[in-house]
């Protein structure tokens, strides 16, 4: 990428990704095999990724107020490390004790991340949980 290439991308706005997912956050299974469901897939392979947020990392905001009170809501992370999808963390939230909102950091230099999500409680499968981060992509 030249130096006027580089000048455009850093002055343009980053892309605002939102939507909800709906899943069986209780009783399904994620691609990873554990309990919940995929929740968000970010990237493509062989994609470079300007990230925004804390430190340079990407913030995705994910709203769990709508959920059960009461619930563990677990969030996990992975993300490409040579050439394939790998676990890097998880973290619980309790609806209706920590915040509403889940922001998980979450780096996506190049390739993919994934994150899963599972709740423990059963009245949370078909649920719709939204979600936003900015991104921009060389």
């Amino acid at each position: 990428m030249g130096l006027g290439q580089q000048v455009k991308f850093l002055a343009s706005p980053p892309r605002l990704y939102t939507g909800a997912v709906e899943g069986n956050w209780q009783s399904g299974l994620a691609s990873s095999g554990q309990p919940g469901g995929d929740f968000l897939l970010i990237g493509a392979p062989d994609t470079i990724y300007y990230p925004l947020g804390i430190f340079g990392i990407p913030i995705i905001l994910i709203w769990i107020g709508d959920l059960t009170p009461g619930a563990t809501i677990t969030y996990r992370t992975y993300l490409t490390a040579f050439g394939a999808l790998r676990f890097n963390y998880d973290d619980d939230y309790i609806v209706g004790v920590d915040e509403d909102i889940m922001a998980v950091a979450i780096w996506t230099g190049h390739g993919q991340a994934r994150i899963e999500i599972m709740s423990d409680d059963p009245l949370d499968n078909g649920a719709s949980i939204p979600y936003e981060y900015s991104l921009k992509t060389y």
